[in-house]
């Protein structure tokens, strides 16, 4: 076997014998008598153990013996002259000095003397094995090797080697060594000494293998019995959806048993050595599926308790019921469970299932529907309550009238069902709908009459404080009392008939909903109202015209400063004609600037004409056209904008303002929009 060498000198330190291997042992000035025994030099060094080495010199032949380091004394010399000495460098021969013995005394060379240790690979056997088994390796100088590394870098230090010689060095493969190629190092801490091989054949790591499992299907908590060969070999078993057996209720090489988890799922098995290498099953896994033989009682009331018996029923994990929602377990055996129907199942087939398995019912769970006996009292006007009698009658969750509108419950119970009939409910039959979306009508109807409290139809979205607010509706001559957000009371009334109210609007007013209530107390409520109080915007650079030294630098489309097409607070507003151009209507402060300093926000009204509805007004303030506010203008409403001032020109305002401009998108064509009481609060 050819090794392959990671750090190495060897190929060096050849080229330099083949140059010059003598090592030179004397100076020019040495004593050059004829009778004196003088060593001019010796080699080569470094040199393999075996192989002959010459000394060159004169007198020689009376040299007695050569010992080389560690006193390994050579008196047999295979030629010995006076100019030359021939001999093999014996195996125990170790770097150092050497000692040449003479009559006339010791001769030491100045150069010491170095071995040549070329460490080679020559066979690895066997070439698979189990771990735990003995690993032999042949080769040179192997005495050297401090450690043995497996794959991944499984490392076997020289204090655990088998055996370690010269020729041979024997190792354990460690249970977790994977199959892959060996490395021998000798760790030498020098960088040029350091020598690490590594072998051009791998070691195949022998792993646990499975031929057969059984029983199949299998029931989780039951021994499940493995066979195949190493299986002595396994660390664990691991199953699908993630559960592992670690374990073992018994193992041998040949079968291994094991009790199988409740989290295990159908499909391939890995028996896993401990290197983490696995080897799947030839087969799948099939688990046990619970059966079902009988569910009762059957029909069941929703809520209620049902019982399911069957085989196996220890395995389910939950119980599903019609539209998919799931029941609570209460209590579970082998042969039985008992499950309460949600209140919101339906009917249809019910599902059992376990981690691995799905069983359902042969036929439909059968629900029990409420019955409505009788509904008092027959008749009745809106506004008022009725009284529904009937059984299970806490299963209904909405009691809908003929005009589609819903009563509101005032009190349920299985036996009786009390409910508000509402404002705009007409007469005909009920509809009942249940908790599991099932549907049933009254079998009489119910007579409506209409109760003397108004309803209201159209209120406005926004008006201003002191404006006179039409309210429109049925019934609104029944309204002796309008009420604002935070109790505030119109004293100030206008025109009022059956369909109209007209009311003023209270300096406190606040924003919210509006409250009509009649002489009998009986109140309704409207849509919330934006309330609009003119006094509250300050520092105004527009009331029915432009107010302070502002200049018009808009372009684009025309501006009329006080049109009286449209107006909110006043008799007229700005009206701006957008022609699609990122055209603006503009404020230019002609002296110096607004502080804005003292405030908190930019608000204004504004009106979307015809056209406007899908487009968008931005404000640009100091002509900071990177960081504009874009805002919605509604078509046909006047809506109020509060724009907080922290958040203009992208975060960054300054506390004066000198130029504020609206401006329109650009390829939206022409459309109108008005402004109105600019100003800031």
């Amino acid at each position: 076997m050819i090794s392959k060498y990671y750090k190495n000198k060897i190929a060096l330190l050849l080229i330099l014998f083949g140059v010059g291997g003598m090592m030179i042992s004397c100076n020019d000035d040495e004593d050059n008598a004829s009778d004196e025994i003088v060593l001019l030099s010796y080699g080569p060094s470094p040199i393999l153990r075996g192989d002959e080495m010459k000394f060159i010199g004169r007198n020689l032949d009376q040299v007695t013996s050569i010992v080389f380091p560690d006193e390994v004394e050579i008196t047999d010399f295979l030629s010995k002259e006076s100019g030359k000495i021939v001999l093999v460098v014996p195996e125990a021969a170790v770097p150092g000095d050497i000692i040449i013995k003479t009559p006339q005394g010791d001769i030491v060379p100045k150069t010491p003397f170095d071995v040549l240790e070329p460490i080679e690979i020559e066979s690895i056997s066997p070439l698979e094995l189990r771990p735990g088994a003995t690993l032999t390796i042949t080769g040179t100088y192997l005495n050297l090797i401090k450690q043995v590394e497996f794959s991944l870098g499984k490392v076997v230090a020289q204090d655990d080697f088998v055996s370690h010689s010269q020729t041979e060095l024997k190792v354990v493969v460690p249970s977790d060594a994977q199959t892959g190629s060996i490395i021998l190092s000798n760790l030498a801490e020098v960088e040029e000494e350091l020598r690490e091989l590594e072998s051009e054949e791998e070691i195949a790591i022998i792993l646990p293998s499975i031929t057969s499992m059984s029983p199949l299907p299998v029931k989780p908590g039951n021994n499940l019995t493995i066979t195949g060969t190493d299986l002595d070999l396994t660390a664990q078993v691991s199953f699908i959806g993630g559960a592992s057996v670690a374990d073992f209720e018994s193992v041998s090489a040949t079968e291994l048993v094991l009790v199988v988890p409740a989290s295990a799922e159908e499909g391939l098995i890995k028996v896993v050595a401990p290197s983490t290498v696995s080897n799947d099953s030839p087969a799948e896994l099939t688990i046990v599926a619970p059966t079902i033989s009988d569910i009762s009682p059957s029909p069941i009331k929703a809520g209620n308790t049902v019982t399911i018996t069957g085989t196996d029923l220890d395995l389910v994990t939950s119980a599903l019921f019609g539209g998919g929602v799931e029941g609570t377990i209460s209590t579970q055996s082998v042969t039985q469970i008992e499950v309460v129907v949600p209140v919101n199942a339906s009917e249809d087939i019910v599902t059992l299932n376990t981690v691995a398995k799905t069983t359902t019912s042969t036929n439909p769970l059968e629900l029990i529907d409420p019955v409505v006996n009788s509904i008092n009292p027959a008749s009745v006007e809106t506004n008022a309550d009725i009284t529904i009698n009937g059984v299970d009658l806490d299963l209904i969750s909405k009691v809908i009238f003929p005009d589609g509108s819903e009563g509101q419950f005032v009190s349920q119970s299985p036996t009786e069902l009390m409910v508000t009939v509402p404002l705009t409910a007409t007469s005909g039959k009920l509809s009942f709908l249940t908790v599991n979306s099932f549907e049933f009508q009254s079998a009489s109807d119910l007579d409506v009459q209409p109760a003397d409290l108004p309803v209201i139809s159209t209120i406005p979205s926004i008006v201003a404080v002191g404006d006179k607010m039409v309210i429109e509706g049925e019934k609104m001559q029944f309204a002796t009392e309008v009420m604002f957000a935070g109790g505030v009371s119109a004293t100030k009334f206008g025109l009022k008939t059956e369909t109209l109210l007209e009311v003023y609007v209270p300096s406190n007013a606040q924003d919210g909903a509006v409250t009509l209530k009649t002489d009998l107390g009986l109140t309704t409520e409207s849509s919330n109202v934006n309330i609009i109080n003119p006094a509250s915007y300050e520092a105004l650079i527009y009331d029915d015209a432009v107010v302070g030294n502002w200049g018009d630098w808009g372009w684009g489309g025309s501006t009329v400063w006080s049109s009286t097409e449209q107006s909110f607070i006043g008799s007229s507003s700005a009206k701006k004609t957008y022609d699609g151009s990122w055209d603006a209507i503009r404020w230019h402060h002609n002296a110096s600037s607004i502080d804005v300093s003292s405030y908190s926000n930019f608000v204004f009204l504004v009106y979307g004409g015809t056209g406007s509805g899908d487009k968008f007004v931005q404000l640009v303030v100091d002509e900071q056209w990177g960081t504009p506010y874009a805002f919605d203008v509604v078509e046909g409403e006047w809506t109020e904008v509060i724009i907080p001032i922290a958040n203009v020109n992208g975060g960054s305002s300054t506390s004066t303002w000198t130029d504020i401009l609206f401006q329109g998108e650009g390829g939206g064509g022409n459309f109108d929009v008005f402004f109105d009481h600019i100003g800031f609060k």
